[in-house]
């Protein structure tokens, strides 16, 4: 099988699902507009950059010889244009982030490519669950994959111990007038920088980048700055715990299991979710880390690093990406079931007016009474933003 897979940025779930996808035989070419992780370019045997959504239709319709599209969010965008460009083959949409988790309603192109993909993989339990329950999607076509590292990610020999937390992935410092979004007010680590610091405890940030830096260091955080991923997995292991959550709750947190989970467990060191509830019942029940709601309950725990750093050691080699590698399979060979059996049925994807269309031989007018489990299911939870006159189904 060849399989494109096609993103924006190209994350580090990309190269992660890549690596394993190739090891199980799978070819995969990596379409994408740049690399967040440019120093693992070495790692992908086919890459084709785009510059735009016209460029990236263009290179996706000139990829004649490719089986399936693995397209990864966000935007979402990439997967509707996916879509459109390639009646002929399945598209699977990896839902890295979901806007309607993040903002609180569901806008057009998220509404779309649930409607219209074949097939869907959610990094979380949470997703999931909302999705297939909001969206009325067919179990059978989806599955969850964490973003576990790779075996070739797994740190197997430690770098000497150093005391204290470390934090990597997404940092904020908003002023007080900023009305930025839930998620972004949420990623403002400095109260924890300076509750840790308060008690003694080193916190270090890897990936502080220029325009966060003067607003950390007066924390008492160390700050560094973004590094080559290996080098950054190896320094990882160094401390006693690593760190995801907040000291506020935030919907997207509530949800979402981020690839830093996985990456303190592939060091080799214990988590501490606080206020990260899927997190926090994962590591928990997999005796990888502590589920805490305060920073003083995080101090009355912090030794509990010195049992669970044993316990990790042991399961890091089991919690991999090759692992989850059969359940990828699955659904694509559901997504490429249902889409051929449309074919057979005459039912190709057709593009309306509205650039939304038809497809399934389900027909939604969105009317009030419409009734249809598509829309039943998101009005239950979001509303929908679409523009003015336009139909969502």
């Amino acid at each position: 099988m060849k399989v494109c897979l096609a993103s924006f940025h190209c994350c580090i779930r990309v190269v992660k699902e890549m690596i394993a996808l190739n090891k199980a035989g799978v070819e995969t070419i990596t379409l994408c507009h740049h690399m967040a992780n440019a120093d693992l370019q070495y790692l992908h045997s086919n890459i084709v950059y785009y510059t735009d959504q016209y460029d990236y239709r263009a290179k996706l319709e000139r990829l004649r010889d490719i089986q399936l599209i693995h397209v990864h969010n966000e935007p979402d965008w990439l997967g509707r244009v996916a879509r459109n460009s390639r009646p002929d083959l399945p598209v699977i949409f990896d839902a890295h982030d979901l806007n309607s988790v993040r903002l609180g309603w569901v806008e057009e192109d998220e509404a779309f490519v649930f409607k219209h993909c074949d097939g869907f993989i959610f990094p979380s339990q949470g997703y999931y669950d909302l999705c297939v329950s909001n969206f009325g999607l067919n179990p059978e076509a989806c599955s969850v994959i964490y973003s576990m590292n790779s075996e070739d990610h797994v740190i197997n020999v430690p770098k000497a111990r150093m005391n204290g937390i470390v934090y990597e992935g997404g940092l904020s410092a908003p002023n007080p007038e900023d009305h930025g979004s839930i998620d972004y007010m949420a990623r403002d680590m400095r109260e924890v920088c300076g509750l840790s610091f308060r008690h003694g405890i080193p916190f270090v940030i890897f990936g502080a980048n220029g325009e966060y830096i003067n607003e950390y260091v007066p924390t008492g955080a160390m700050c560094l700055p973004p590094s080559h991923y290996e080098y950054m997995m190896s320094e990882l292991s160094r401390f006693d715990w690593g760190f995801i959550g907040n000291t506020k709750t935030c919907s997207q947190r509530k949800y979402a299991m981020p690839n830093k989970l996985f990456e303190y467990v592939a060091a080799g060191i214990p988590v501490i979710a606080m206020n990260a509830q899927e997190c926090g019942e994962f590591v928990e029940k997999n005796e990888l880390g502590i589920h805490v709601s305060s920073f003083q309950e995080l101090l009355d725990r912090y030794n509990e690093h010195k049992r669970l750093r044993e316990i990790v050691k042991e399961k890091k080699s089991l919690l991999t990406m090759e692992s989850q590698v059969e359940e990828i399979f699955k659904v694509y060979d559901e997504a490429r079931r249902e889409h051929e059996d449309e074919i057979q049925a005459g039912r190709p994807f057709l593009v309306g007016a509205s650039g939304l269309g038809q497809r399934r031989g389900r027909v939604c007018t969105r009317t009030k009474d419409c009734g249809c489990a598509f829309c039943e299911g998101i009005s239950r939870e979001a509303r929908v933003r679409v523009p003015a006159g336009q139909d969502l189904c």
